[in-house]
């Protein structure tokens, strides 16, 4: 049915938001960044980068700008891996018994709704 990505994604901008900013200042060392084997934390963790990198981008000083983008660097490419869940969401082996004829009808599809045809 019709639904949003937001839906999909079960996406919650409030609980996102209360956070975000302790993970941002972890990211730029005004706090102890402490990875967590937590549900949503990589992407908590990866939206506090962007917050983060925002704000190492403004920073007037070549130097300081430089030295803060290393720093994010490090800080987020060791910690981000560490907040990822235990195990692995990988699927199992999959039967690739008609995926061509699954493939020619997909772009049968394809190809009829880009020519305004039902089917």
């Amino acid at each position: 049915g019709a639904t949003s990505l937001r839906a999909l994604a079960r996406w919650d901008p409030a609980g996102l938001g209360s956070s975000i900013g302790g993970w941002r200042d972890g990211l730029r060392g005004r706090a102890t960044f402490v990875p967590r084997r937590e549900a949503d934390a990589a992407r908590k963790v990866a939206a506090a980068g962007l917050l983060a990198w925002r704000e190492v981008t403004s920073l007037p000083e070549p130097v300081e700008r430089r030295e803060a983008a290393e720093a994010l660097k490090e800080v987020l490419l060791d910690g981000l891996p560490r907040c990822r869940e235990d195990g692995v969401r990988a699927a199992g082996r999959v039967d690739d018994r008609g995926t061509a004829e699954l493939g020619a009808r997909l772009a049968g599809l394809g190809l009829a709704h880009a020519g305004g045809s039902s089917g």
